[in-house]
């Protein structure tokens, strides 16, 4: 009779103690809170309250103005996630209501391109910055991650972004991107066909 007890006990702490085989949460390991080092060179550029000034082929100036914030989003699965580190800029023109240029660092190393903020499900593009792998998520956008752009005599990791001439990219206002790593947006084509380079 003692060797039945002492199995019960054995086995009831045993099954407290373990989790099941087929539970699928047991020995998760939630995901990293915190942005890796990469993925944070690309939010650094819009630490500042300040402006990006742009200039056209013609000499038009527009400044767009840096708005940066900091928030959490909850990643992994019910009983093995957490609140994870998520930084976001964006930029909004002076001249111009409809130009807003966002980029989403997120989920450790993925980056998101999006100049319309509050349109949560429609990405632009987006990437995986520590394998170089480009997402996109609109079908007539094309994007590419690029590692010695020329621009200014200085050789730049870029994300290059483009929608297909005519083709409806969820209506942006801008419809050709050059995000830097290290500047930022450093140019930009809206929809009339007119380029913006970052000048400051």
């Amino acid at each position: 009779m003692n060797k039945m007890r002492l199995y019960a006990l054995i086995t009831v702490i045993f099954l407290n103690g373990c989790c099941p085989l087929n539970y699928p949460d047991c020995g998760c390991i939630p995901p990293d809170p915190e942005l890796d080092e990469e993925t944070l060179k690309w939010i650094k550029p819009y630490n500042n309250d300040d402006f990006f000034v742009f200039e056209d082929s013609i000499g038009n100036i527009d400044s767009l103005l840096v708005n940066r914030k900091s928030e959490t989003e909850f990643y992994g699965g019910d009983e093995c996630g957490c609140d994870c580190q998520v930084e976001i800029g964006v930029l909004k023109s002076t001249n111009n209501s409809n130009l807003t240029f966002t980029i989403t660092a997120t989920e450790i190393q993925v980056l998101k391109i999006n100049n319309q903020e509050e349109m949560e499900n429609q990405i632009f593009v987006a990437a995986d910055i520590g394998t170089n792998k480009v997402m996109r998520n609109n079908e007539n956008a094309t994007a590419t991650l690029v590692d010695d752009y020329e621009w200014n005599n200085k050789k730049l990791k870029v994300f290059e972004i483009k929608c297909e001439t005519g083709s409806n990219c969820f209506d942006y206002e801008m419809n050709e991107m050059i995000v830097s790593r290290d500047f930022g947006l450093i140019e930009y084509r809206t929809k009339d066909g007119m380029t913006w380079k970052k000048i400051n």
